[in-house]
Order: C-alpha cells, then structure tokens, then sequence
C-alpha cells in the first residue's frame, strides 16, 4: 500500500495576515510558529524548557535537586513526572505566541519560570527560585538545592562549545554557551546570576556528550556528578557536575550537552538570553547580560496584553465573574496554550499483520497534550476538545493545528492513532502501542473542532512512551473529534471560507475512509477495529481505538458486532461535511446532506440500536450478561493468573450497558425532539441510581456489573463510572440548546463548576463509594497545577469555557461562583458561605442564594422543576477519567 505525508496542507498560506503583529505582542502569524527557527515552549512534557518546531532544533531546558540521597539516587526533576509529587505547577500566563509565566511549587520552595520573545530568533528567560510561604514556614530548606540550564543539540554537524575554555564562575560573571546548527545558524547563551548573587554556593558547568541525543540527558548529568566539599562545617558535601567530560573517542568541540549548575540554599533568580549570531553580534562584548529592569518590565507589558485579549474573547469581568474565578480561567486558558507541544520524526506503521511495520514520515505536528506528565503527546481524539478552546482564543492558530493534524493522513485517508516520533517520545509509550495499523480508526472529533489518535514525534516524546504502543495499525481508527471543533468555526462566524477551500479535500478523503474503512456488515452500521478476540485475562476486551478504553462491549469480539458510538460520531460528521461542502463545493453538498440525513433517520437509528427489552440505546454483539475473573494456575511459573470465564454462553443481542455509548445519539443530536425513545434518555439521566451524580453524569450505571470493576488484575476501571467533562459537555450542550429541562440543567451546571472551583488544598485518597462517586477534590485544577490525566487539562477548561455560554443561554445572567459570591460543594455535604463557613446545602437552598445574590432572576426559576439529588457528597470520581486528580 502506497503510504504518502503531502506536508503541504500543513503550511499556512502566504498572504493571510502575513507580517501582521498579533495582540499579544507575537512577531507574525500563528503559522510561523511552525517553522524551524521560531522558539516557543514546545517541550511540553518538561517542567521548562523552549526549542523552535525545526525536525533538528537545538533545546533548552531546566532540572533541579536536592544535595540529598532519596531511595538510593538523586531526585533530578527534568521530565513532567506525577511521582516527583510536586505541590502543583502549572503556566499562569501564556499567549503562545510571545511570553508566558510558570509557578513551580517543590515542597516549601517556589520556582517561577518565564519567558519572552523578542524575535523569531531571539528570546529572553529567567528562573527565580524563592521560599513557599506558608503558616509553617517563610524560608527555603535547609539542603542546598542545585538547579541546571542547559542547552543541547541533536546532530553530529550540530556543536555547543563553553566560552571561552576557562570558563570564569564567580557568582557575578557571565557563563555563555556559543553553538552551530543546521536550523539556527551559529548562536550564544548567555546565562547570569542576577538577583542575590550571594546565596550562591557553588557554580559549575558540564560540557559532554550525550548518546542518544535529548533521550537521556538526565542519566548524563547523573553519570557526571562527584561530591564536593564547600568548606562549610555546617553543611555535607554536595553534588556537583565536573566540568569537560568527554570519552577518549569524543573531541572537547563535539559536545551536544552543555550544562550549568547553581548551588544555592536561599533566594536566587537566574536570567538567560539566546540570540543568533550575525556578522555584527559577532562583535558584541561577552559582557552583554540580561538588563533586569527591562526583562520586569516587558513581561508585566505583555501581561497586561495578554488579560485585555482575554477580556475581549470571554468577557469575564463585564459578567461579573469574581476575580478568583477569573484567574482561574486565565490559568487553564494558558496551560492549554502552553502544553502545545511541536513533533518531529517518523512514525511506525504496519499496514498488514503480516508484514514488518515500515517508518512513516518524515511528520511534524503541532498539537496540544493532553497531560505533561502522564501523556506528554497528541492524541486526535482529545485535540477536538482542545480546539473548542484553542480556537475561541486564535482561530488561526486552532486552524494551523488542525491542519498539522490533517498532513498525518496517508494517501488513503488513515491517520495514525499514535504517532510516536523520536527516542525520547517512545520511552514513554508501552510498546504495544507503538505500532499503528491503518485498519484501526479513532472517533473524528476533530469534526466537533473541525479522536484518541495519539501522535508521538521526535526522540524525546518516544523516550517517553512503552515500546508496545509505537508501531501503528492503518486499519485501527480513533474518534473523529476534530469534526468538534471545525463546527464550532463554521457556527461561530466569519467562516474562513480560503481555509475550508485548503482543509476540504483532506476532509473528504479522512471522511471517506471512515465510511469505508469501519463499516459493519449489515448496511448503515459501523465496528471499531483492534478489538481482541482472544483475548483470556481481560473481563471485557477493550476497544482502544473508540476513545472509550474498557467500556462494556459484546464480551466476544466479531466482525458483526455494531458500534453505536461510531455510527454516531460518522452521522456528525456527515453533517459538518455537509456544511462546508455548501461553502466551498457545492457539487458534493447534496451527497454529503443525503448521507447525513440517512444516518439520522431516527426509524432507521431505532430499528438497528434500540433494544425493547431492555429500554435503551446499545451496541449489538455476541454478548454474555455474566462473566468473572477466576484464578488458574500458570504451567510456565506454578503461579496464578485470573482468566475469564462465561457463567452465561454468549448471544447476539443488545449489550445493555447504560452510560456514554448509549447517549451517543443524544450528545451528537441525532435523537429527534419528537421521538418518544427520547423521554427515557433523559429519565435516565436524571436518576441518581443509574448515571446521574452529584457531580455530572456518569460514564457507567451504577447498575452496571462492570462498574467500578477492574478489567484485569492491574487494570484499574477508566470508564466504567467516571464523570467525564468532555462527555458532560456534549450532554450539556444538547440538554440546553434542545431538550431542558433548566432545573436539571442549571443544577448539573452548578456541580460541574463547583467541585472544579472548590479552593481547597487537600487532596482525598481515591475510592469507590457507593454513589460511584470518587476522590480527589479538583486541587490541581484549582491551584494551576498539571494534572496527570488524559483529559484534566483540556476538558476543564473546555467545560469551564463553554459554562460562561451554557448559562447564558441558561438565565441570562446565572453564573456559579466560588466562595466569594455563591456557595460551592465542600466538605461533609456542606457548601462554604460567603466567609467560607460550612452550611447545609440543597438544590432549593442554592436556588434561593442565587435569588438573593441577584445571579439569577425570580422568573427564571419561577416553575423550574427542583430535585433533591442523591445528596451532595465531598467526594469526587476522577472528573477527568484518570487515577488520581
């Protein structure tokens, strides 16, 4: 099969907006964010760290520990890592285009990164490590702590050389790095100590190479320590990096790894600068440094930028939202923005099974993650979420990352469900996932922007991912999300009609393939590809390429199972093809509404999905209703090991599973008003003994065998009863725009928001109650930290965005604020009043408070429908999907 990557879909035409300045201070277009020479914070899956989106770009980045021995090693944070239990960091402000403000807390030390760009090839950071004030503590601990800059390169013609030989390390010098490569040119680093210099207690460099390149820079610092006496009777030797370390076989010009290390046991704040090098810088004094007034002062001009762009798109304070709200929402708007990571590489694809998988590429991708620290790469499936966003705040931008999502397609119209590109991006991957089979699909959300497809490009995202999980199937698909997003454009105004005329024939040919490719075998049905019918360990196989991972499917894979979910994310699509089709090709516009309007026929829907006898929506499939987990010995160890068993033989029937997959056809608007079946749908989720929560709705029914249930011995449940923003959002969505009722709505609304705007630091162990309602309290989102997740990230914010139009829509003016204005769920089944005092709370109690506060008008609730619920519980089951929030 002939596997083709046209890049060009993914370059930005000429012209548009071409030179234009950006609000927020960018020197160009979203578009030239793309190229080789233009610096940004792609690195996303590091605690700091900046490279251009070039395949070859040289890197920066930062590491930091503490002089102490913790479980026999040296506690180096370098990559994003949910085990290094840090306090929370996240980016305050990021425009992505031009600057951004991080806060990393590490126990009682706060580090703040930032950055500015001064040009596509010039740009200015600074790291400013102070105490954490608490009530317990104002000052730093008492082991030194060393934190590294450092700079790297990836090819052998590329080289970093310390400057000059005799480097000079006195706290008050200079500590430059010059450099060559192919993307930049030659370069200099200039690195200072520009604030409490005398808090420095060692300065040093390491200068060496590290093989493979970006891939184990923290094991070449590590390999490279030795203890050093500082002459201080009060403190024990620390650990600092020695200097020009090279093998006999390496040249001391050959480096690709130059680091710089400061000891320091108080307050300190380390400022870089990089430029590249013309005829004329070349003759610049080494004395050059970073001017201290005028980095402040630039960063607090484009601070005030970036809060008046925000203003304009969202409108927060004209809505009186409180300003701990606001600076919540300007918080995940930038971690959105400033977790856009940029691949480079090739991908493994296996186009048959029984062929090799063959090198896929070369690919670049620009694309926000979902995690930093547990999923530091693209998947399709979640940007469609990430685009409803990306796209409020750029739309140019959320149209070039939709674009770089499209260049992936092959000439058949697959687009890998992971792209694992590179050393450092693999290590991170199991290794069954890296192979891609062009069979397998992921739901097209990127037609709601524009699908768990998962893109791991360039060494350092493969160092990051299990060997299992880089090779992929042409035959696995992943959600369409995207199609998401590129409605939101269509319906938002001024269609970009030039960009749909560029996006439109890879639209097709992605659409085409889906209708092709993941048909079932009776007419208008649809089957997920990669399920495993032989597989004994797991309770139910999972079916990874639907985005839904363990979500209860026929318990016996064949290939005339029928995938509701997938029919309706190809009926949605159907419907955004059909819009544009109208806009820029009006010849295939007629076939595209015919197709969209056969897979909505709701008589159609109900003959093929709709089961009688259980009275709901499902997937159909040889099912049995009861399967266990046993333990059986193993002959190859004399251990044991669980297997399934069927207490029940399978049928083929409806597989009654309640939850996500069976509103589909509601959350992607295929359920006519005036069908009866719909009236059931939402008695469902209004009850608090099925899907209904506290919290949102619910992914399984509590009624469900499978809920809360483990897959496999170490296979934790993931959708079997967690609430889901993103699917919450959709529910929404519909639930407000065509169905109602308010009183449900507005209630669902006010748990949503409230348990994620809940300001409290205590973070609940995970468990499973018998409301399937689980445990942490949504500290990370709420404290601007990463979340190790695959959907906490986006789907916070995404929900959070759309809130401010859902209650609008709502009552006009009904909003729910955080402690200061109206009470959130606290602890005990308790709300905090205005002064944060625990009181009794209830839907009709809540009601009253919104009256009295004027949030919401007496009319607007007059007649609503009030419910008690299930009882507000403090506990929370994992909004995002994940193990732990």
């Amino acid at each position: 099969m002939s596997i083709s990557n046209d890049k060009n879909v993914y370059q930005r035409s000429e012209g548009k907006n071409s030179g234009k300045e950006s609000s927020s201070g960018s020197s160009g277009s979203s578009g030239s964010h793309t190229n080789g020479k233009n610096w940004g914070s792609f690195r996303s899956g590091h605690y700091f760290g900046l490279k251009t989106c070039g395949p070859q770009s040289m890197v920066t980045g930062m590491m930091w520990f503490w002089n102490r021995i913790e479980g026999h090693t040296l506690p180096v944070r370098h990559w994003c890592d949910q085990n290094d239990r840090l306090g929370r960091y996240g980016w305050t402000r990021h425009d992505f285009h031009s600057f951004g403000i991080q806060e990393i807390v590490d126990q009682n030390v706060v580090f703040e990164t930032s950055f500015i760009k001064l040009s596509h090839n010039s740009w200015k950071a600074r790291i400013e490590a102070k105490p954490k004030y608490t009530e317990q503590s104002t000052s730093m601990p008492s082991v030194p702590i060393s934190l590294i800059f450092y700079a790297a390169t990836q090819t052998a013609e590329d080289r970093l050389q310390v400057m000059p030989f005799n480097a000079d390390l006195k706290p008050n010098s200079n500590f430059q790095i010059e450099g060559h490569s192919q993307d930049l040119g030659d370069f200099r680093m200039t690195l200072k100590v520009s604030k409490n210099k005398a808090n420095v207690l060692f300065r040093n460099y390491l200068n060496t190479v590290s093989n493979p390149p970006l891939v184990n820079l923290k094991e070449s610092l590590l390999n490279n320590l030795v203890l050093f006496d500082i002459n201080d009777m009060n403190r024990n030797p620390i650990f600092v990096v020695n200097g020009d370390s090279f093998d006999k076989r390496d040249q001391i010009n050959s480096a690709n790894f130059v680091a710089h290390q400061i000891v320091f046991s108080s307050a300190v704040q380390l400022d870089i600068e990089f430029q590249t090098l013309s005829a004329q810088s070349n003759t610049e004094s080494n004395d050059q440094s970073v001017n201290i007034d005028s980095y402040r002062n630039e960063l607090e001009k484009r601070t005030l930028q970036f809060d008046k762009d925000f203003e304009l798109k969202f409108g927060l304070e004209e809505k009186k939202f409180s300003q701990n709200e606001i600076s919540f929402a300007k918080a995940i708007v930038s971690n959105v923005l400033g977790s856009i990571g940029c691949f480079n590489g090739y991908s493994s694809v296996q186009s048959d099974p029984t062929e090799e998988p063959v090198a896929y590429g070369p690919l670049q991708l620009l694309t926000g993650v979902p995690s930093r620290s547990f999923f530091p790469r693209g998947f399709l499936w979640d940007e469609g979420f990430h685009q409803l966003l990306i796209g409020e705040w750029d739309r140019e931008l959320s149209e070039v990352m939709i674009e770089s999502w499209l260049s992936l397609m092959n000439s058949e119209g697959w687009i890998p469900r992971e792209v694992i590109l590179g050393g450092e991006a693999e290590a991170r991957v199991p290794k069954e996932f890296v192979n891609q089979k062009t069979t397998n699909a992921n739901p097209p959300a990127l037609f709601l922007a524009i699908d768990k497809l998962e893109v791991i490009l360039g060494g350092e995202a493969e160092a990051r991912v299990p060997k299992e999980f880089v090779n992929q199937k042409t035959t696995n698909a992943n959600p369409p999300a995207l199609f998401l997003a590129i409605d939101k454009l269509l319906n938002n105004g001024n269609v970009d009609i030039k960009w749909l005329h560029k996006v439109f024939p890879r639209l097709q040919l992605w659409y085409n393939w889906y209708n092709s490719s993941q048909t079932g075998q009776i007419s208008s049905t649809y089957r997920w590809r990669g399920r495993d019918p032989n597989s004994i360990t797991e309770l139910n196989p999972k079916t990874l390429t639907s985005g839904l991972d363990d979500y209860p499917r026929a318990t016996h894979p064949t290939d005339d199972e029928m995938h509701l979910d997938l029919r309706s994310w190809v009926a949605f699509a159907s419907q955004v093809m059909s819009k544009i089709a109208k806009l820029v090709d009006k010849s295939f516009a007629q076939r595209y509404e015919e197709t969209a309007k056969y897979l909505s026929d709701n008589q159609l829907l109900d003959s093929l999905h709709w089961s009688d006898k259980h009275n709901m929506y499902c997937d159909k499939g040889l099912h049995s209703t009861q399967v266990k987990l046993i333990k059986v010995r193993n002959k190859s160890d004399n251990g044991f090991v669980k297997v399934r068993t069927e207490v029940t033989p399978p049928a083929f029937d409806c597989v009654p599973e309640l939850g996500y997959v069976s509103l589909f056809p509601f959350m992607l608007t295929l359920i006519e008003t005036k069908n009866p079946k719909l009236a059931k749908v939402l008695d469902d989720l209004e009850n608090p003994k099925l899907i209904w929560s506290s919290y949102g709705i619910r992914s399984l029914s509590r009624s469900s065998p499978y809920y809360g249930q483990h897959n496999t011995e170490v296979d934790p449940p993931y959708w079997r009863g967690a609430v889901w923003l993103n699917m919450n959002y959709l529910i929404l969505k519909i639930w407000i725009n065509k169905v109602g009722p308010k009183a449900i709505v507005s209630e669902l609304l006010t748990n949503g928001l409230c348990v994620q705007y809940k300001l409290l630091e205590e973070v609940f162990p995970l468990e499973f109650d018998g409301l399937g309602i689980a445990a942490h309290i949504v500290n990370c989102l709420l404290t601007h930290c990463d979340c190790s997740q695959t959907s906490a990230q986006f789907l916070s914010f995404t929900f959070w965005e759309q809130i401010r139009k859902l209650f609008d829509h709502l009552s006009r003016e009904i909003m729910c604020t955080a402690v200061d204005a109206i009470p959130c769920v606290g602890l005990r089944g308790h709300v905090l009043g205005h002064n944060g005092a625990l009181k009794s709370c209830g839907p009709k109690r809540l009601i009253s408070w919104l009256v009295a506060l004027k949030k919401v008008s007496v009319e607007s609730m007059a007649g609503l429908r009030v419910r008690s619920g299930a009882g507000m519980r403090p506990k929370v089951y994992d909004l995002s999907g994940g193990s732990e929030l």
